[in-house]
C-alpha cells in the first residue's frame, strides 16, 4: 500500500498495483489446448462407435433378409442351398457382402436353429467365430 496525493483529499490509501506476469498465460493456453484436444478425441471416438453400431445394424438386417431367402429356397426346392452363391443365383445376380467387405456365411440346416439356416457375418475383425461376429438367433 502506498499514499498518494488526491485533488479532493490530502492523501488516499491505495493498494499497490502489481504488474501481471506473462508466465501464467502459456499455462492457460496449454490447458485450453489440452481441453480442446480431449474434446476432439471424445467426438472422434463417439463417431467411430456410432459407425460401428450402424454397420452392425445393417449386417443384422442383411442377415434377416438372407435367412428369409434361404427359407424360401428350401420351401421351393425341398433342399438347402449348397452355399450363399447358389442362394443368390436363384434370386438374380447379386453378391452379399457384409458392411466390412466380407461375404456372409451360410450354414443350412443351421446348428443353432435346426429347421432354418444360420447366416452370420465375421464382424469388424473379419475373423470367423470370435466374440464380435454378427448373428441373429
Amino acid at each position: 500500500m502506498f499514499w498518494r496525493r488526491s485533488r479532493k483529499f490530502l492523501f488516499v490509501l491505495e493498494p499497490k498495483r502489481k504488474e501481471r506476469t506473462r508466465a501464467r498465460r502459456p499455462l492457460a493456453r496449454v490447458r485450453t489446448a489440452a481441453l480442446v484436444a480431449a474434446g476432439l478425441m471424445v467426438v472422434i471416438w463417439s463417431v467411430g462407435y456410432e459407425r460401428t453400431k450402424l454397420k452392425r445394424r445393417q449386417a443384422a438386417v442383411d442377415i434377416m433378409r438372407l435367412r428369409e431367402l434361404a427359407g424360401a429356397f428350401v420351401s421351393e426346392r425341398g433342399a438347402c442351398p449348397e452355399g450363399l452363391d447358389e442362394l443368390l443365383a436363384a434370386e438374380g445376380p447379386a453378391e452379399a457382402l457384409d458392411p466390412w467387405g466380407r461375404k456372409y456365411e451360410l450354414v443350412c440346416p443351421g446348428k443353432r436353429t435346426p429347421p432354418d439356416s444360420d447366416v452370420f457375418s465375421a464382424g469388424p475383425d473379419r475373423t470367423l467365430f470370435t466374440q464380435d461376429d454378427v448373428r441373429i438367433e
